[in-house]
């Protein structure tokens, strides 16, 4: 039987599908679904975050809940055998990996003889004609860049067209085309070095940045129970965000022999806070994307470099395939091992 939030939540999706939301309309607060499906404020608080995470929302902090599916949308029917003359790659605000991506969209492109337009994302006002807006053609294939609400706001009737070739980089958009890193082969290459390196008791530690997009840190997340369920390994998983409790565990007479974070500068912290606790027993501690927002120096910590260019060339290849089944392409990582 399925709990109540679950049935309450499948409701609401079908109204989204049904047509009863608009692309970008605010949906059901909390107080609305209570008063509408007779559930108490715990229980919408969950219903919101299944929404969310079914991919069929976005959620703007402050301000709500917005539909993020559209289920006709009234362009001409291009067709898709139309040969692919131009690339065009929407640079969005607030993304720190953007040049790398256009560094394998143009090295791609130049190879394959393709025409490459870069364009800025106008986020302060879109019409609602999105396409009229960009001046979208049958001989063009767009590419963009997850950077939060900006990109499903203004873009979003381009990446969900089945007329139009597009594709997003570093999230998945229920249909459309989708490049991101291969969270679950980058976990499996981090655990299979720790494993060589005879660590049987592995710990997670979630939540200890907040940046990274929830869609990253929750499939690694779901990576490392799967490997430790796969290898039959002790596995534990923190998520408080405080390096405290970690310290504790350290200094506890069964400590693991290894942490594992979703990012770099939460790792390299806990090896400065390690350090200055005295902690003698010495976990191995591995970060993941090989990238310190911070600038920090990565030359002692062992993680996993995420190919960013490769991701980009991706994208181009995938404007290429055929059209016709919508495609997540996970690109494989490369584990970086420092002393």
């Amino acid at each position: 039987m399925k709990s109540l939030y679950i049935t309450v939540a499948e409701k609401i999706i079908e109204e989204i599908k049904n047509g009863h939301f608009r692309a970008r309309e605010r949906v059901y607060s909390k107080n609305e679904i209570c008063k509408k499906y007779g559930v108490s404020w715990q229980t919408a608080t969950r219903v919101q975050d299944r929404l969310i995470k079914s991919g069929f929302v976005k959620s703007i902090r402050g301000s709500g809940i917005y539909a993020n599916y559209i289920k006709n949308i009234n362009v001409p029917c291009t067709k898709n055998d139309i040969p692919l003359k131009r690339v065009v790659f929407f640079i969005p605000p607030n993304n720190l990996f953007v040049d790398s991506f256009l560094c394998g969209v143009q090295s791609r492109a130049a190879q394959l003889n393709l025409d490459l337009r870069v364009e800025f994302m106008n986020t302060v006002s879109t019409p609602q004609n999105v396409f009229s807006a960009y001046q979208t053609s049958p001989e063009e294939g767009y590419i963009t860049v997850s950077a939060g609400e900006s990109v499903y706001f203004s873009l979003g009737a381009i990446l969900l067209s089945s007329s139009i070739k597009s594709v997003i980089i570093d999230y998945i958009i229920p249909g459309s085309h989708c490049i991101i890193t291969d969270n679950f082969d980058g976990i499996n290459q981090l655990i299979t070095y720790l494993v060589s390196k005879r660590c049987r008791k592995l710990l997670f530690a979630m939540n200890f940045e907040r940046s990274l997009g929830a869609l990253n840190a929750d499939e690694r997340l779901l990576a490392f129970k799967n490997e430790i369920q796969i290898r039959n390994l002790d596995g534990k998983i923190v998520d408080s965000g405080n390096f405290n409790d970690l310290i504790e565990i350290q200094k506890n007479n069964d400590p693991p022999d290894a942490i594992l974070f979703p990012q770099d500068d939460p790792a390299l912290k806990c090896k400065s806070l390690f350090s200055d606790a005295k902690i003698k027993r010495m976990p191995f501690i591995t970060g993941f994307d090989d990238f310190s927002q911070r600038g920090r120096s990565l030359e002692n910590l062992t993680t996993l470099h995420v190919d960013r260019q490769k991701m980009g060339a991706a994208a181009v290849d995938l404007l290429l395939a055929p059209w016709d089944i919508r495609k997540i392409i996970r690109v494989q990582g490369k584990l970086i091992v420092r002393n």
